[in-house]
């Protein structure tokens, strides 16, 4: 079951483990922070079969949310402070970047709520945030997320290395090529909602169509895998390069979330 204290635990060991191989980078996927919102009705989350029945009991609750949007937008200020907390100390304690995943963003005077990636340096600082652009159609109607513009996301400098990301679906569309023109690598952040051994492939053509377009070498695509109740994600994770046949892609390890 997702709460704070069992993702910070999961997070510490995976942030030690790396730093223990010399990373410079940690690289967590779209979606990793999201679930942490139902933290406060753990017990009817347990006892549901269905996200959208365990909504329906939620709202039934005093004061409880009525909607998921409304329980996202109710527990993102909570999910920021400890995404803040636990990457920003762990970056400043191990003198590494952390790219912290998703969690989903309320801007209150906008009244939007967006998925939202977040990046902190080596000191623990954020040092840059980027929403996902092209929504699925469950984030249209369940979630009632909004969108996030292209025109608002940017290559970024890490170590002399230039760097675009994109999260999840944004990854299919072309937008991007002239945005990250130049980079040298693409990050993408996603949570595939598909049978590893099912899975189309169609991210892994994707992906080497964006190193095209925008004069990129590699990619490396970070992938959620574990379960939440009856949804699930259990993509493949990999470093992919123009030549798709130079990919590595690697054998998920899975979560109950």
């Amino acid at each position: 079951m997702v709460n704070p204290a069992a993702h910070g635990s999961m997070v510490r060991e995976i942030v030690k483990n790396a730093a223990a191989q010399k990373s410079d980078l940690i690289i967590f996927p779209e979606y990793f922070n999201v679930m942490l919102a139902t933290s406060p009705w753990a017990e009817i989350i347990k006892s549901s079969d269905s996200v959208r029945k365990a909504i329906r009991r939620i709202s039934e609750t005093t004061d409880g949310p009525r909607s998921m949007r409304d329980l996202f937008i109710q527990q993102s200020q909570m999910i920021r402070k400890h995404m803040d907390n636990l990457y920003g100390e762990l970056a400043k304690q191990y003198g590494i970047s952390i790219l912290a995943g998703t969690y989903f963003a309320h801007d209150r005077a906008a009244d939007r709520l967006t998925n939202r990636a977040v990046l902190y340096d080596a000191e623990g600082t954020v040092i840059y945030e980027q929403d996902k652009s092209f929504l699925t159609a469950f984030e249209k109607s369940e979630l009632q997320l909004d969108a996030g513009r292209p025109q608002d996301a940017r290559l970024l400098d890490f170590n002399g290395i230039s760097v675009g990301i994109t999260i999840c679906r944004d990854i299919f569309f072309p937008v991007w090529d002239d945005i990250f023109m130049g980079m040298d690598l693409l990050i993408d952040l996603r949570a595939e909602g598909s049978l590893w051994q099912d899975s189309s492939g169609s991210f892994y053509s994707a992906i080497p169509q964006r190193l095209h377009g925008s004069g990129g070498s590699w990619a490396v695509t970070s992938t959620l895998t574990g379960q939440f109740i009856d949804l699930f994600w259990q993509g493949k994770s990999a470093y992919i390069s123009k030549d798709i046949s130079k990919a590595s892609i690697t054998s998920p390890d899975t979560y109950t979330i």
